[in-house]
């Protein structure tokens, strides 16, 4: 079993993106669509997509691209996007520790791919989730390598279905 919260040693790299004008942003794109997953964040709702689904709307005010093996962020600050991206296995050395996180809601007994709360929150998900499983986002975080230890980043990695017994281990 794959262990979490332990300090692993790894190459990275963590690179700035210049400012996106709005109506640049279709220049990304392709590259957006490259990751397994997006994350995007809209005015009016979030959703979880797959890799090649991406269409660019106007009402975006974040996007998390992302996979095993990096991510894609960006952030939309006045008529741009401010972002980054990181990349596993090149570049400087960082410490890192991943970690899962609850994703909240119930699977939908007649949408395998829906995630509800009584207080009216839905998540789609671009997945069927197996019955009796419990959804969580497994998050990177890096940190320096070398001197004080420095919380730098985090990114997304991808989704875990687990049972509840994960409860167990992780505490």
């Amino acid at each position: 079993m794959e262990q979490y919260r332990e300090f692993k040693n790894i190459l990275a790299s963590r690179t700035a993106l210049t400012p996106i004008n709005e109506d640049s942003l279709e220049e990304m794109a392709d590259k957006i669509k490259s990751y397994d997953y997006q994350l995007i964040y809209y005015r009016d709702g979030v959703q979880i997509k797959k890799k090649g689904d991406f269409v660019l709307d106007s009402s975006v005010l974040e996007i998390r691209a992302f996979n095993a093996l990096g991510e894609l962020h960006l952030l939309k600050k006045g008529s741009k996007y401010i972002g980054r991206i990181i990349e596993d296995n090149t570049g400087e050395d960082y410490e890192i520790i991943d970690d899962l996180y609850k994703v909240w809601g119930q699977l939908n007994s007649n949408d395998k791919t829906m995630l509800s709360e009584d207080r009216g929150i839905r998540i789609k998900l671009p997945f069927e989730m197996e019955e009796g499983k419990l959804l969580f986002a497994k998050v990177r975080h890096y940190f320096s390598a070398k001197g004080e230890l420095k919380n730098l980043d985090w990114r997304l990695v991808g989704f875990e279905e687990k049972d509840e017994r994960i409860f167990e281990e992780v505490s």
